[in-house]
C-alpha cells in the first residue's frame, strides 16, 4: 500500500499527541471528546451517520455533567467524512461497536499514514483488525487497544453525555506484540491508567462485559419486555443468583485464559481495580456484591428490548469467541455455550455463525502455536 503524506508531524518530532481522531459518537466517544478537549488535546469526532453528528453540530459542542463537573466543550472538528478527521490526527481512537471493527479497519486502510497510531477503545476483537486493514492494502498492519471502554457514561439525544466515572485501570495491549513498548508510551500520554499486557490474547480476556451483560439480559428478558427497561440493570437486575451465573461464566472464562497462558484476574478483582466497587464486595469475591456497592452503575437503567448491544456485541463478539478459543485449546465452555444457544432461541439471531469465530479470524484448522506465531510476528 502507498500511505499519503501528512501536512504536519508534530508527533516525530517531539512524541507527544496532539491531535486526535475519535471514530464513534456513542457513549463513549462524546465521553473521549470531552475527557481529552478538557486536557487541551485538538480532537476532531467522527461517526459514519449524520443523524449522530446533527444535535452536537445544532448546539455547537457537547454538554457533560458527571466526574468532571458541568460544562460544556467545543470539539476542533466534528464531521462524517473519514479522510477529513484523519488528515492530522497523530492518534486515531476506534470508539466503535465491535461489530464494526472489520469495516472500519478496510475504510481506515486508504488514509492511514505510517505516522499514525491506531488505538481500539475498546479492543478485543483479536486479529479482525489487522486482517481488515491487510485486506485494504496495508502490508504489515499494526495497532493497540484497551480491553474495556474508558469511561462509565451515557449521552442522551441532547448532545449531553453523563460521565459517571473515568477507568482506573485499563489493560493494554499491542499487535504485533514487539510493538507494545513504543505504542504503550505513546498512548499513555493521553490515557495514563493504562497498564501493558504481554499480549492481545489478554484483553479478550478482560473483556467482562460478555460475561456479565447476556446472563442479565436473558435472566430478565420478561421484566425487559414488560417494562421496556424501566429498572436498575445492574442493581436490581442482578440478583443472587444471576450474581452466581456470572461468577460460573468466569470461572470458564479463566480456564479458557489459563490453557492459552494468559494471566488474568477474577471479574470481581478486575471490577475493583477498575475503581467499579468496594474493597468489601472485592472481599466476597461474589459479582452479586460487586454490582451491588457500585455506585457508579447504581442508577442505570436497563435495556428498552432485547435488541441490544447486551446481545448483539456482547455475545457475537465475546461469549462465541471466547467459546471458540476454548475449542482451540481443548477447554470446554458448558455455560457460556448454553448461554449463546438461549441468546440465539430468544432473539432469532445467528450469533454463533455472525461471530468471531476461528474462521473469521483467520485462525481455521491452526492451534495455539499458530495463534501466539501470528499476535508475535503480525501478518
Amino acid at each position: 500500500m502507498k500511505f499519503r503524506q501528512s501536512r504536519k508531524s508534530r508527533y516525530l518530532a517531539d512524541n507527544q499527541i496532539h491531535n486526535v481522531a475519535i471514530l464513534g459518537a456513542g457513549n463513549g466517544g462524546l465521553a473521549a471528546t470531552v475527557d481529552l478537549t478538557i486536557r487541551g488535546f485538538s480532537v476532531g469526532l467522527w461517526s459514519r451517520r449524520i443523524e449522530t453528528l446533527r444535535p452536537i453540530q445544532m448546539r455547537g459542542g457537547i454538554e457533560y455533567s458527571g466526574v468532571f463537573g458541568e460544562g460544556f466543550i467545543e470539539p476542533t472538528l466534528v464531521t462524517k467524512d473519514l479522510g477529513e478527521v484523519l488528515f492530522e490526527a497523530e492518534l486515531v481512537i476506534i470508539m466503535l461497536p465491535t461489530s464494526a471493527h472489520f469495516e472500519i479497519g478496510e475504510s481506515l486502510a486508504p488514509f492511514l499514514t505510517k505516522e499514525q497510531t491506531v488505538l481500539l477503545a475498546p479492543g478485543h476483537t483479536l486479529t479482525i483488525l489487522p486482517a481488515a486493514l491487510h485486506a485494504g492494502g496495508v502490508i504489515s498492519p499494526e495497532f493497540c487497544e484497551v480491553g474495556t471502554l474508558p469511561y462509565i457514561c451515557r449521552k442522551d439525544e441532547y448532545a449531553h453525555v453523563k460521565i459517571s466515572k473515568c477507568s482506573d485501570y485499563l489493560p493494554f495491549a499491542a499487535f504485533p506484540i514487539n510493538r507494545t513498548d513504543e505504542m504503550f508510551s505513546l498512548v499513555q500520554k493521553v490515557f495514563p491508567k493504562i497498564h501493558a499486557l504481554a499480549s492481545p490474547l489478554g484483553t479478550v480476556f478482560t473483556y467482562m462485559n460478555a460475561i456479565h451483560h447476556p446472563p442479565a439480559t436473558i435472566c430478565n428478558a420478561g421484566r425487559i419486555e414488560n417494562t421496556d427497561g424501566d429498572f436498575f440493570h445492574y442493581f436490581e437486575g442482578i440478583t443472587p443468583s444471576v450474581g452466581h451465573l456470572i461468577d460460573y461464566f468466569d470461572t470458564e472464562r479463566r480456564a479458557v485464559a489459563m490453557a492459552l497462558g494468559v494471566e488474568t484476574k477474577t471479574f470481581v478483582d478486575h471490577f475493583h481495580k477498575m475503581g467499579y466497587t468496594t474493597d468489601e464486595a472485592r472481599e466476597t469475591g461474589l459479582a452479586y456484591e460487586a454490582f451491588q456497592q457500585s455506585v457508579p452503575n447504581r442508577f442505570i437503567k436497563a435495556p428498552k428490548s432485547l435488541d441490544h448491544r447486551f446481545l448483539d456485541e456482547d455475545i457475537p463478539y465475546g461469549l462465541v469467541l471466547l467459546s471458540e478459543l476454548g475449542n482451540l485449546a481443548g477447554i470446554k465452555t458448558p455455560s457460556i455455550d448454553a448461554m449463546i444457544h438461549l441468546a440465539e432461541v430468544c432473539t432469532g439471531k445467528p450469533y454463533s455463525i455472525e461471530g468471531l469465530t476461528l474462521e473469521r479470524l483467520g485462525l481455521k484448522d491452526k492451534n495455539v502455536d499458530d495463534l501466539k506465531h501470528i499476535l508475535n510476528n503480525g501478518f
